[in-house]
C-alpha cells in the first residue's frame, strides 16, 4: 500500500501517480504507471507490449463540473445526515434537504465545498457544494424546505446541495 510523505523534498512518489490514476480513470481515460528511467519504455509501448501498471477508465466517468468539485477543492466544511438523507442520497441520487441535516461542523460560505458525512457511521459518503453557508444551514436543519423562506428571510434553493453538485463516493 502506498503512501504519502511530508518530506518536502519529495517529487511525487506511488501515492502521489496512484491518485494521478484515479483521477485520470475517473474522467474516463485509460491511465499506465511505467519505469520513465527506462529509454525503451515508450517504444514497448508503441509496439502494444503491456508493460508497466495498467489502470482501465471507469465505465461511467465522472462529468468535468463533479471530477472538479471532488479533486480540486478542499472541503470547507462537514454536514452531517440522517439516515433517511443518507438512504436518499446513495440510492436515490436525490439533492441533500435540510431536513434530513442534523449537524454541521466547521464555518462556510456559500459555493463552498463540504462533505457529507453519515451520523450513523461517521463516514464521508459524499462531497458537494454547499447552497447555503455554514450559520444558514444551521438555522435550517431538520426543518422542511417550505420553511427556508419563513427561518431565514430568503430562500436561496429548496436544497442545500443539488444532486447535480454532489457526488456521492
Amino acid at each position: 500500500m502506498a503512501s504519502s510523505t511530508s518530506n518536502p523534498l519529495a517529487t511525487g512518489g506511488m501515492h502521489t501517480k496512484l491518485v494521478a490514476a484515479q483521477k485520470a480513470t475517473q474522467r474516463g481515460i485509460d491511465t499506465i504507471i511505467v519505469n520513465g528511467t527506462d529509454a525503451n519504455t515508450f517504444q514497448h509501448l508503441v509496439k502494444g507490449h503491456k508493460t508497466g501498471t495498467w489502470f482501465s477508465k471507469v465505465k461511467s466517468p465522472l462529468a468535468a463540473k463533479k471530477h472538479w468539485i471532488i479533486h480540486l477543492n478542499q472541503p470547507c466544511g462537514v454536514i452531517e445526515i440522517d439516515a433517511g438523507a443518507e438512504n436518499a442520497l446513495k440510492n436515490s441520487l436525490a439533492s441533500l434537504l435540510p431536513s434530513g441535516i442534523v449537524k454541521v461542523v466547521g464555518s462556510f460560505h456559500q459555493g463552498d465545498v463540504v462533505e457529507v458525512k453519515s451520523r450513523d457511521t461517521q463516514q464521508v459518503i459524499a462531497v458537494g457544494i454547499s447552497q447555503y453557508s455554514s450559520e444558514h444551514i444551521n438555522k435550517i436543519k431538520q426543518q422542511h424546505s417550505k420553511n427556508i423562506q419563513a427561518v431565514l428571510g430568503f430562500m436561496t434553493s429548496e436544497e442545500v446541495i443539488n444532486r447535480d453538485d454532489l457526488i456521492v463516493i
